[in-house]
Order: C-alpha cells, then structure tokens, then sequence
C-alpha cells in the first residue's frame, strides 16, 4: 500500500493543490512561497495524534470571502446545509493504492469501504469544519447588514477568535469511486 495522490484544499498557499506521488520517491521543489512548507504542515497537522486547530490565517487567502459569503447567506436565513456550503474548510485527501489480491490490509482496511473486488484504490479525508449546529454561535453578534471595508475588519477579527473553539476535524473513508459512500471514523 502506499499513497498516491495528495489534494489540500484551503490551506495557507493551497488553495486548491494536487500532488501526484511517485512510487519510489517523490522530491518537492519550488520557489520561495510556492507552497512546499504548507504542504508539509497541513499534513503534519491533520495527520499527528491530538487535538487539531488552526487559526483564520491558516485559511488560503483566497477562501476570505467565503466566509463573507456564508455571513451574508445566514444574514438572509438561508438554511443551514446552505450556508455551511458557503463555508471554508480545510481539508486533506489521501489517496491510497493497493493490492486487491492480498488479504490482509492492516490499518488501511477500515477506509476500504467499495464493493468491488478489482478495486485497489482508497480514500481518506480529513476536514476541519464548522462543528455541526454551530453556524448561529459562529455568526452570533456580527453586524447585521453588508460589510464595509471597517465592519470586515471587526468580522476577521471575531472569526479569528471563533475559528479554534467553533472548528473541528472531521475523518472518513470515502469511495474513490462514489462520493456519497462515506464511513465516518472516529
């Protein structure tokens, strides 16, 4: 078994990157700010053992006004699956490849959740998000009309403050080949 493929989504540099793994070896390179210690950090960060937080500087530059969008959405009571659509997450996709001929798959085999025998490919997700129910705390007190460039200034500095406590992660094995078949881990 061995990774093949990483995605990070929303994360300092990368805000949508995909690397493809050699078998072997796979050397990163790149210019200064190209995104190499972030790779190395969401996946640090994802993958050790404890509680995970990142703060609202650790979100890709660019997912900022998403979350201006989420505010204006709950702002005109969208429903929640809608505005939690809205939402920046950052997220880690592990994509696996194994021998479907050998049976024993050690501690990849609980994300091997696809029906078929010829498959030997996995998928693992790691996602920080809103916590469940937690869209009205998130937005609670924030000013209640469009944001100029001063009430976004005050809304960054609120979220800062909410993202460690409101945020958490979230791990599933997902079917490579259908999205909507997902186990929950633990």
């Amino acid at each position: 078994m061995r990774i093949h493929k990483v995605q990070v989504k929303n994360f300092r540099l990368l805000a949508d990157a995909e690397l493809a793994l050699e078998e072997k070896t796979t050397v990163i390179v790149g210019r200064n700010n190209s995104g190499k210690t972030s790779l190395s950090e969401v996946m640090r960060r994802l993958l050790e053992d404890g509680s995970t937080t990142f703060q609202l500087e650790d979100f890709s530059s660019v997912s900022y006004d998403a979350f201006c969008d989420a505010h204006q959405a709950h702002q005109a009571d969208a429903d929640e699956v809608a505005v939690r659509a809205l939402l920046p997450v950052i997220e880690l996709r592990l994509h696996f490849r194994y021998d479907p001929a050998q049976p024993e798959l050690g501690p990849l085999a609980p994300f091997v959740i696809d029906l078929d025998p010829d498959c030997g490919d996995a998928l693992l997700v790691i996602r920080y998000e809103l916590k469940d129910g937690g869209i009205s705390g998130f937005f609670e007190g924030q000013p209640f009309h469009p944001l100029t460039p001063e009430t976004r200034r005050v809304f960054f500095r609120t979220l800062r403050e909410r993202i460690p406590t409101s945020f958490t992660m979230k791990i599933w094995a997902e079917d490579p080949n259908d999205a909507d078949n997902r186990r929950q881990m633990p």
